[in-house]
């Protein structure tokens, strides 16, 4: 899905993505081919969640 230049940033992406599947599970998401869905939701992708992450505006998303 995506790739980090240092051991750190991918470790720390590593478990973001993490809490942002067990948050996206329990609101009713599943992943699908890089993307959270859920049925008649638009499909959000994990790229933009985990460098939106960074400047902290996902939160909303899922």
């Amino acid at each position: 899905m995506e790739t980090f230049s240092e051991k750190e940033e991918a470790i720390r992406a590593a478990e973001q993505f993490c809490k942002m599947l067990s948050t996206g599970k329990e609101h009713g998401y599943y992943l699908d081919n890089g993307h959270f869905v859920k049925p008649e939701r638009e499909r959000i992708p994990v790229v933009f969640c985990l460098k939106a992450h960074t400047q902290r505006t996902c939160g909303s998303s899922i």
